[in-house]
């Protein structure tokens, strides 16, 4: 009888890990793909086969980031709106916990 439970668990415990490492790819290969794509030059991103390794990996999209849109600034207006927004949901619930 013990022998079954611990047959039964270890195959739980099986199933439960192979969910786990399936939901670990399906959160993964999306960062994976997105930051692979931004290492391909133009060519490599609108051919027509997709590649899943850059065949020669660029920086250039991120220096025409930096360089063509006002990138720095979008990142302290966001900055400050989930600054400012964290501040008044704290006080608020401060407030709250208070009363």
């Amino acid at each position: 009888m013990a022998l079954r439970m611990t047959t039964q668990r270890r195959a739980l415990q099986g199933l439960g890990n192979g969910v786990l490492v399936l939901m670990l790819l399906w959160t993964a290969i999306p960062f994976y793909w997105m930051i692979a794509t931004s290492l391909k030059h133009d060519k490599e991103i609108y051919g027509y086969e997709a590649t899943l390794i850059p065949q020669r990996p660029t920086l250039a999209n991120y220096a025409t980031v930096f360089r063509e849109t006002p990138y720095l600034l979008y990142l302290r207006n966001s900055v400050v709106v989930a600054v400012g927004s964290t501040v008044l949901s704290m006080v608020i619930a401060c407030l709250g916990a208070y009363a």
